[in-house]
């Protein structure tokens, strides 16, 4: 009796969700950092001035949070980074997700730019990468410089494609700490050195 109940619960669920596809994926070495882009048809991206969330479906009627950290309005793609490093739920999903899936999700809460145009400083794991990349895209047009300090627990090889490369990165030692320092006026990429 309780599958059943999970069933059709699951199916109410479903049925308010909106859905996005899988464009592309790139996964940085050791494998624990994915970068998704997903093309989400049914979202107006041009109207962001918030850092968003969605709130994706990784099992039955369970559900994570991730922050669309670049988006493209007139595409409707958006691109998530989600750290794998850990044995849960959104770890196992985001680790079977290949290009052409669809992904269900509902939105979640959003977070207010600062009011005030001062400079920001950003301290975070991997976990927020998404996080502080959006709301760098939503401050731009404030002139606001962010520095960001990302600690992970890998030395990644990021993927020559990825939009982490506009901002600059460095690493050392086992652990890698990187500092992004992106002033939001920069338009063109640096190359990871």
């Amino acid at each position: 009796m309780a599958n059943i109940l999970k069933k059709v619960t699951n199916d109410i669920v479903e049925a308010l969700c909106s859905s996005g596809r899988v464009l592309a994926i790139r996964v940085w070495q050791p494998a624990y950092m994915y970068e998704i882009d997903v093309y989400i048809p049914s979202i107006n991206m041009s109207s962001w001035n918030t850092v968003k969330r969605l709130k994706c479906r990784v099992e039955l009627l369970t559900y994570r949070d991730y922050t669309p950290a670049n988006w493209l309005p007139d595409k409707n793609i958006c691109t998530l980074y989600i750290e794998a490093g850990h044995d849960g739920p959104g770890s196992r999903w985001v680790k079977k997700l290949k290009i052409g899936d669809e992904i269900l999700f509902g939105a979640a809460h959003a977070m207010n730019p600062p009011s005030r145009s001062e400079n920001i400083l950003c301290l975070g794991d991997g976990s927020a990468l998404g996080h502080f990349m959006a709301l760098s895209q939503i401050v731009k047009q404030k002139n606001i410089q962010i520095d960001t300090a990302i600690c992970l627990s890998y030395k990644f090889d990021i993927p020559i494609a990825s939009a982490v490369h506009r901002y600059s990165f460095g690493c050392k030692g086992e652990k890698c700490c990187s500092i992004i320092s992106a002033t939001i006026d920069k338009s063109s990429p640096k190359p990871q050195n």
